[in-house]
């Protein structure tokens, strides 16, 4: 079964998401608790916590979501100042994603700031252990992000993620969330099956109990190796649409949660489409062929979208 969804926004508060997400058929979702891009972290009050639950059952029939970490978290940084800021927040979004019940809080590994690679991942693993150390009830995965590989950031391989996880520990708490652009763009050749086969492999041998616990489902503007993390829509960058016809059909990956982060603006049918995009692939017996009628149609649409 595909679980495929979007990231949705919380404007009007954090029950809303689950409402925009079920009027788009969605079987997964995504959610940032607060604005990605300031350290104020919000207060809820366990009837905010209660009501999204419900909703989720009600209206989602209990979809799995992800909530993805602010991405001013720096869990590798050797500056003190940042040092507090990241570790006070990720305790609190870690907190509050047990509470709400979401299957993953997905976090990007952090940047070594130009310091030494291993000092970095150390102080990321120190970080990370305090947080997932901590006894909660609820039952939520702290997902490390594989990157798209530029300047100084971590987790482009998965040697790195591997060592993460292997100074972390606590292999019942801890996961990976692979990026589809950020894999092509980082370097791996997923658009065949000898690439796809081998970079999977990979990431499932660092993986906890050699599994991935999400999918980010984008493609990728800019060509393989590039280093450069910009998403467009599915079928139309330089990923295609085959590496995501194989992923749908792979059943180690099935019952996970996939989610799209491709762009698009309020009031705009971008989601619907590349949703469509997804499970129309899903549906195909075969690879895609260039002359298939229904996709092509989609991604023409969607090319209307995708700025010239």
């Amino acid at each position: 079964m595909v679980m495929a969804g979007v990231h949705v926004s919380i404007a009007g508060g954090i029950k809303e998401s689950v409402s925009r997400a079920s009027r788009l058929s969605c079987s997964s979702f995504q959610i940032f608790t607060h604005s990605s891009r300031t350290w104020d972290f919000p207060e809820f009050t366990e009837e905010e916590v209660e009501e999204f639950r419900s909703r989720c059952l009600m209206d989602l029939s209990g979809a799995p979501f992800l909530i993805h970490a602010s991405y001013l978290i720096n869990v590798a940084t050797p500056r003190p100042d940042l040092i507090l800021k990241s570790s006070i927040t990720l305790n609190l979004e870690w907190e509050l994603a047990n509470r709400l019940g979401a299957a993953g809080l997905v976090l990007h590994p952090g940047s070594t700031s130009g310091e030494p690679i291993g000092e970095a991942l150390g102080r990321a693993s120190e970080m990370i252990s305090s947080v997932v150390e901590k006894k909660l009830s609820g039952k939520t995965k702290l997902l490390i992000e594989n990157t798209a590989g530029a300047g100084h950031t971590l987790g482009r391989s998965p040697e790195e993620i591997g060592r993460i996880m292997e100074l972390v520990g606590h292999p019942e708490k801890m996961g990976v969330c692979l990026d589809s652009c950020h894999l092509l763009a980082s370097g791996y050749e997923i658009r065949n099956e000898s690439g796809y086969s081998k970079t999977m492999d990979q990431f499932l041998a660092v993986s906890p109990k050699g599994k991935v616990d999400a999918f980010h489902l984008n493609d990728a503007y800019a060509a393989l190796g590039s280093a450069r993390d910009r998403h467009t829509h599915i079928g139309i960058g330089h990923i295609g649409p085959w590496f995501f016809w194989r992923l749908l059909h792979d059943q180690r990956f099935s019952d996970i949660p996939m989610v799209l982060e491709t762009p698009k603006k309020e009031g705009t049918p971008e989601d619907i489409l590349n949703l469509r995009v997804i499970r129309r692939l899903s549906e195909m017996d075969n690879p895609p062929e260039k002359n298939d009628p229904v996709l092509n149609n989609l991604i023409d649409q969607l090319r209307e979208f995708t700025p010239k």
